[in-house]
């Protein structure tokens, strides 16, 4: 009888093998995307010191006023720009107040011995930053409609006193062009 190889020791490294690779393509449960994500969903369920537990030390005493000034419906994220210190995830915040409906920015991050915390400070420099892009945007929008506008009632009143002036020579004109009767004498 003919006796084959044992394949267990073949297999046992391959297996070992596909256990790393599987390991090492799922996604980090502590990287900056899934840190942003239970951050952002702290703030959506008002849980501030969840938040605040995923801040780094200085942005801590900032997490209840920024909740305040920033209150939205929901939060979509990107691919992150990240190396082993800083990142950066692409954020758009839908607001449920405000100037408008939706603002991209940058959530950034920053590496600590707890791993991945939000720097808020900087996240928030970012956000300012775009609603005062945004505010800017819609004054100079405001002002362009209120400029046309002007204009097209500055060319209607004009139009109207340049009818006026030619009606006015017209009969300055006419009166000028007939003949001058001298006054009646008076008795």
């Amino acid at each position: 009888m003919a006796r084959y190889p044992d394949p267990m020791p073949r297999l046992v490294p391959l297996a070992c093998l596909g256990i790393a690779l599987l390991l090492a393509c799922a996604p980090d449960p502590n990287g900056p995307v899934p840190v942003a994500e239970r951050f952002w969903q702290a703030f959506q369920s008002d849980d501030l010191d969840a938040a605040r537990a995923l801040t780094d030390g200085a942005s801590q005493r900032q997490v209840e006023e920024f909740a305040a000034a920033h209150p939205f419906e929901r939060v979509e994220l990107g691919e992150p720009l990240d190396n082993e210190h800083a990142a950066q995830v692409p954020t758009t915040m839908i607001r449920t107040t405000g100037a408008g409906p939706g603002f991209d920015f940058h959530t950034h991050l920053v590496h600590v011995d707890e791993g991945w915390r939000v720097d808020l400070r900087a996240t928030r420099r970012d956000l300012t930053r775009e609603l005062l892009a945004s505010s800017f945007e819609g004054v100079r929008e405001a002002l362009q409609e209120s400029g046309e506008a002007f204009v097209e009632e500055f060319e209607e009143r004009a139009l109207e006193a340049s009818e006026a002036l030619r009606e006015t020579l017209e009969e300055l004109e006419r009166s000028l062009s007939e003949p001058e009767t001298p006054p009646e004498p008076t008795p």
